[in-house]
């Protein structure tokens, strides 16, 4: 079950979406597809996959049901921090966020022409605990930069 993450917040925690990321496809520099800015999900048929997903599949959507077939996954890394460099080794290539910290040096970000669901990043925070000043602060700096 090779997945990318959809989050459900828990009624006791207030949360506001900051940030929201596309998600797109790494492969190795070297990677027959590099030079390409985009590609489609039916052109990857044929490709080795590496997938990270965490244990808690209820958060999960399949790549079955955005790629339309059950992709070959050759590694299933313990950590998603190892995807980067799998893929930037040429052992397959990744679906993955599109975040200012991807190593444009090591792999190719090629957008996908698909519609696949952004990833959403949240601030949360606990609705009746004592929330300190700073933290405060924080919150309402963060809420006024979106």
């Amino acid at each position: 079950y090779e997945c990318i993450e959809h989050i459900n917040i828990p009624s006791e925690i207030e949360s506001i979406p900051i940030r929201k990321e596309e998600y797109v496809l790494i492969v190795p520099k070297n990677h027959y597809l590099s030079n390409k800015s985009e590609v489609s999900l039916k052109e990857l048929e044929n490709e080795s996959f590496i997938a990270f997903c965490i244990d808690n599949k209820d958060k999960m959507i399949s790549y079955s049901e955005f790629l339309g077939y059950i992709p070959k996954i050759s590694i299933r890394p313990s950590e998603a921090s190892m995807l980067e460099g799998l893929v930037a080794a040429g052992a397959g290539i990744s679906i993955v966020p599109n975040t200012p910290i991807i190593n444009t040096n090591s792999v190719s970000i090629l957008k996908i022409k698909e519609k696949i669901k952004d990833k959403t990043i949240y601030m949360g925070w606990l609705k009746d605990a004592y929330m300190s000043p700073i933290a405060k602060i924080f919150k309402d700096f963060v809420i006024s930069t979106i």
